[in-house]
């Protein structure tokens, strides 16, 4: 919900939305009583939980990257799946990890691509299409840097395609040993106008991506599973309601992740429990390494140093967190006040 919830008053101004996180425990008569205060209340923020008799709202906070002496560690000639791997951001973490650790890619994209043995060739024929010039040139690079390289036509968002394209990549480069999940789609458009099978291409590789990817990685016990999201979770312009969604599904998956670690307790038996050890695999990677209140592009070494780092701020979530707030006025709205949409969740969805 946070998608139509942080988008729809900037396309139509005269409505305004909030997201009400209420706890399932609480008294039924208490959460109508803060619902209907929420809706008489003029307070602009648009995500709200009542948690313990208080008040909290969004609200923000630097996170600066750590040492990465504590973190995941890059495995030299370690073997490395990228999705989206093709496309700009996908293609700029793929170098770094080249020249990094002489990483093994094996990048993953939506379109078919040339055989490997057409590269050179491609690459060097001025009636090629420009831009798969450049793609090639760039690969070709990572060859020379010492990285081997495949690359994989895969639907991201089916589990089989996903599974066929890893098991793929395995036969050539053997144990794959992390994930980088960079796929994604952008089809801007208003509200009102957007046609759903437009809506499902944007969701599908972030949400049923990541889901069919997540079930790879605890199979088959990689180092790593790192989710690139986008600003757009938080700070979608108009025209994003569907890639704000499909953002912030990525964002609360992480989350997620975290608190179940946290909360899942260690065996009768005294033994470490799977999501203890899920916990110390996967958390530090479930990472957003865009979320800035003021966001610059995206660069390989502000991800890589992320994923690498050793602070827990920086793993999930790093710069957004919920305040606790003054209770809102009881004071009726004006006679010009907009029409309010609300949008609840129950039990820790914000």
């Amino acid at each position: 919900m946070l998608g139509p919830v942080r988008v729809i008053s900037k396309e139509l101004p005269g409505i305004r939305c909030r997201n009400i996180d209420l706890s399932l425990s609480q008294d039924p008569l208490e959460s109508a009583r803060q619902i209907i205060q929420e809706s008489a209340s003029s307070s602009i923020s648009p995500i709200v939980a009542y948690r313990d008799s208080g008040r909290w709202i969004e609200s923000f906070e630097s996170a600066s990257i750590s040492d990465s002496s504590a973190g995941i560690k890059l495995r030299e000639k370690g073997a490395y799946l990228i999705t989206g791997g093709a496309g700009g951001i996908g293609l700029l973490l793929a170098e770094r990890l080249a020249k990094q650790c002489k990483a093994k890619l094996a990048l993953l994209g939506r379109s078919e691509f040339p055989p490997e043995s057409e590269w050179q060739r491609l690459a060097e024929d001025s009636t090629t299409a420009k831009s798969l010039r450049q793609k090639l040139a760039k690969l070709l690079e990572f060859r020379s840097l010492g990285s081997e390289v495949i690359v994989l036509s895969a639907d991201v968002a089916s589990s089989v395609s996903i599974r066929r394209a890893v098991s793929i990549a395995e036969s050539r480069f053997g144990k794959i040993n992390g994930i980088i999940h960079a796929a994604g789609s952008i089809q801007d458009g208003p509200l009102q106008l957007k046609a759903s099978d437009s809506a499902a291409s944007v969701l599908a590789p972030k949400i049923f991506g990541t889901l069919a990817l997540h079930e790879l990685f605890l199979a088959k016990e990689m180092d790593f599973l790192a989710l690139v999201s986008s600003v757009s979770a938080v700070f979608p312009p108009a025209g994003q309601v569907d890639y704000a969604a499909a953002n912030a599904f990525l964002d609360s998956f992480a989350q997620s992740v975290r608190d179940r670690a946290f909360f899942q307790p260690t065996g009768a038996s005294g033994k470490t429990s799977v999501w203890e050890r899920h916990f110390n695999r996967c958390t530090r990677c479930l990472i957003v390494p865009s979320w800035k209140p003021n966001p610059s592009p995206s660069t390989p070494e502000t991800f890589l140093s992320t994923l690498t780092g050793s602070s827990p701020s920086t793993f999930s979530n790093p710069v957004r967190r919920l305040s606790r707030a003054p209770a809102i006025s009881n004071s009726p709205r004006g006679p010009h006040a907009r029409r309010t949409v609300f949008g609840l969740g129950i039990a820790g969805s914000v």
